[in-house]
């Protein structure tokens, strides 16, 4: 019987699966979940020197009260804090070794990068992506997809790969990520060459924006489609996002609207996710969210993100926990947009609301 209960989720997993390495009951779908939000924990360790036990890495998190030590954050679910006290002591998980912990801000040319390598035995290594964190110059990356391609992060993610392949030559390699961590994991199988593309084993896109359809060549998808799994909640949005290739498998989610897109609400049967059907009201948002951006031109893409870069601007913060706590100077900042600069904003929000996402 397939189970659907609230706590059905990745916690249930490693309690019932997590007493079994890897080379007992191999990778799936919920491990690439679990490896993509390792991404947004606080490591104690320096992972660009030496590589280390995730046990080590993950000391911080042994200690009761962490929750009110580590601040990860508006967008970055609390749950991860939970994932980092589980995974000590989660046998499947504790002993794996960590490597290749890269991070990078870059106000100048507008990037958001993290990455790192997890290695499952000597054969075998995940390439996590992380997804859009608190800073605002993540979002304002985001918002650049709309008029720019490739942007910085998918050039990184691309290196990143390139690099990790070169250090270990020998290896099969698994590419997870979640939100924009998924899209960094596409762009990076697809663009990556014909060599590396033989030693990939899968490309996990868990909910993360795809690409507009003249951005991907048919030659980009050679030997790397079959292998890529787009995991999506029954009514994603940012998921919808432009167009995406490969396998797609719809999971229950057990939360509404924009907040399935949290991976920890995902049920789970088993070792699987539970299987759901995509619900037409995220299939109309897909369809008419392209439908606008495709409609606009170069200037009215460029006039759209800078009215986003002006509010950022004016509101004059950091991240998005201080949002959280000056509502009145969000509004002060968006009343003085132009009424051109509205117009555009708008048409986003309208969208939400008329197909019920929010």
């Amino acid at each position: 019987m397939v189970s659907s209960k609230k706590d059905d989720n990745v916690f249930r997993y490693l309690k019932w699966r997590g007493d079994l390495k890897m080379e007992q009951d191999s990778f799936n779908d919920i491990d690439s979940f679990i490896v993509s939000q390792l991404t947004f924990l606080e490591l104690m360790i320096d992972l660009t020197k030496e590589p280390v036990v995730l046990k080590e890495a993950l000391k911080p998190y042994s200690k009761q009260k962490i929750e009110k030590e580590i601040n990860l954050g508006v967008m970055i679910p609390k749950d991860c804090l939970t994932l980092g006290k589980t995974l000590i002591k989660c046998p499947r998980y504790q002993n794996l070794i960590i490597s290749d912990f890269v991070k990078s801000y870059n106000a100048q040319r507008v990037e958001q990068f993290c990455a790192l390598t997890l290695h499952l035995n000597e054969e075998v290594m995940v390439l996590a992506y992380q997804g859009t964190d608190d800073t605002l110059i993540g979002w304002e990356e985001n918002f650049d997809m709309i008029k720019k391609f490739p942007v910085p992060a998918q050039n990184s993610s691309l290196n990143y790969l390139q690099m990790i392949s070169e250090k270990y030559p020998n290896k099969k390699i698994y590419l997870t990520g979640h939100s924009k961590g998924g899209n960094l994991a596409l762009y990076s199988g697809i663009f990556t060459t014909d060599e590396i593309k033989k030693r990939i084993i899968k490309v996990y896109n868990l909910d993360g924006p795809g690409f507009e359809l003249n951005r991907i060549k048919e030659e980009n998808l050679e030997n790397i489609v079959d292998k890529i799994v787009n995991i999506y909640p029954q009514n994603s949005t940012v998921g919808m996002i432009f167009e995406h290739y490969g396998k797609t498998k719809i999971v229950k989610s057990n939360e509404r609207g924009l907040l399935q897109h949290n991976g920890f609400s995902w049920l789970i049967d088993s070792n699987k996710f539970v299987k759901s059907t995509l619900l037409k009201n995220s299939q109309k948002f897909h369809d008419d969210l392209n439908n606008l951006v495709l409609s606009m031109n170069e200037i009215e893409r460029e006039r759209m993100t800078n009215s986003f870069y002006q509010f950022v601007k004016t509101v004059d913060l950091n991240t998005l926990v201080e949002a959280k706590n000056v509502p009145f100077r969000l509004l002060k900042a968006y009343s003085k947009f132009s009424k051109e600069d509205k117009k555009f904003l708008n048409k986003f929000v309208r969208l939400f609301i008329i197909n019920k996402m929010l």
